[in-house]
């Protein structure tokens, strides 16, 4: 579905970063990197781009990759705490410092 959006709206990051998490699901992390790169070229900025990057890339193990873009999410307007401490696609980092430290920004 998503490869189908994007044909005619390429310029659409949520649809590369939502197309990226099902990519992943379905076993093919290389391209999911590559989507999810391009939602980050196509958004900087955007807190929203920013957040779901660093939910797949903590899913795959790319925790200084994760950190970065989760640390500029919150720069650039994240603030939902609730969400974060219940987003199943955090499980993998809860146990580093770095995440508490991201959780205390966001009281």
């Amino acid at each position: 579905v998503a490869e189908k959006h994007l044909e005619f709206h390429p310029e659409d990051a949520r649809a590369w970063y939502l197309g990226a998490h099902a990519l992943m699901e379905l076993g093919n992390n290389a391209k999911a990197l590559v989507w999810t790169e391009r939602a980050l070229r196509l958004n900087p900025e955007d807190a929203g781009t920013l957040y779901n990057a660093s939910c797949l890339f903590a899913i795959m193990g790319e925790l200084d990759r994760c950190f970065d873009c989760f640390n500029r999410a919150v720069e650039n307007g994240f603030a939902n705490r609730e969400w974060v401490e219940n987003d199943p696609d955090l499980e993998p980092i809860r146990n580093d410092p770095r995440y508490q430290a991201l959780l205390e920004k966001l009281k």
